[in-house]
């Protein structure tokens, strides 16, 4: 069985965000595989309120050497796949999967312990993520928001994905109306609290905060796999490449034909985990 995982940077946004934020882990002992995939939720830098223009390069900058470090965006993603794993590695079928988000969920809040949010440049270290367990022939899948898991077949057809459940285009549309947008230290603010983890705002959306509410959006299942059946776990980056065409064509190289294609990647960059079941 060949495991293939990588991350990978659309360099059209290397001045403006260089640091990685995704992480993943993957567990191949017994005969259990465990994929996870994280995509950290990034913050705003320091002291630096109204974010600069896309084209602005001297104030990128500046936010970018503002930008805190360590990530506290890369340290949940990191926090939400170690816990994934570890706890995985005890999963048992008569458990229901959610419990390993929650765990994961709860660790993240002791990074965010601490924390006086202010949803600006202090607001919570948070991510999103996708897991999955692979044990005779059953897979057990779960994700927050855009992070996924999609199958394909020996032939490449789609057999199954994920929905996609990121942030509400109507929240873009409000800023809109309200003649701001998200660099508007305000508005950034407001949508934060607004939108994320609460469940009486119909357009909200989830995010692995440490608040027990992001359990709200989580969604998990089962599904029986055949052999020869691709499993891919990733971030939302990596939805404009995945195809089952590539995934046949290129599965050994997969990591070289996507960076031939790296421009493509939504956002900065994007993650991804998959084997061929056998």
């Amino acid at each position: 069985m060949e495991i293939t995982a990588f991350t990978i940077h659309n360099p059209k946004y290397l001045q403006h965000h260089p640091i990685e934020e995704d992480y993943f882990l993957f567990n191949g002992e017994r005969d259990r595989v465990i994929l996870v995939v994280a995509d950290g939720i990034t913050r705003d830098p320091v002291k630096t309120s109204w974010l600069p223009a896309f084209d602005d390069k001297e104030a990128i900058k500046k936010a970018v050497k503002n930008y805190p470090h360590p990530s506290p965006a890369r340290l949940a993603a990191e926090m939400f796949c170690k816990v994934f794993v570890k706890e995985a590695k005890n999963f048992n079928k008569l458990q229901s999967l959610s419990t390993l988000f929650e765990k994961a969920n709860s660790e993240i809040a002791k990074l965010n312990k601490e924390l006086r949010v202010d949803y600006l440049e202090n607001d919570f270290g948070a991510c999103v993520g996708a897991g999955a367990i692979i044990e005779n022939n059953t897979l057990y899948w779960g994700f927050l928001t855009d992070c996924g898991i999609a199958i394909f077949d020996s032939e490449g057809n789609k057999k199954f994905q994920t929905l996609d459940e990121g942030p509400s285009k109507l929240i873009d549309r409000e800023a809109e109306e309200r003649k701001t947008s998200w660099r508007d230290p305000t508005w950034r603010a407001y949508a934060r609290k607004q939108y994320r983890n609460n469940p009486l705002e119909k357009n909200a959306y989830g995010a692995f905060t440490g608040e027990s509410n992001a359990l709200h959006y989580l969604r998990t299942g089962t599904l029986k796999l055949e052999k020869g059946d691709f499993v891919v776990v990733y971030s939302d980056g990596m939805l404009p490449l995945l195809t089952g065409s590539t995934l046949i064509a290129h599965f050994s190289d997969l990591k070289e034909t996507f960076k031939k294609n790296a421009e493509k990647i939504a956002g900065s960059e994007g993650t991804i985990v998959a084997l061929q079941h056998s």
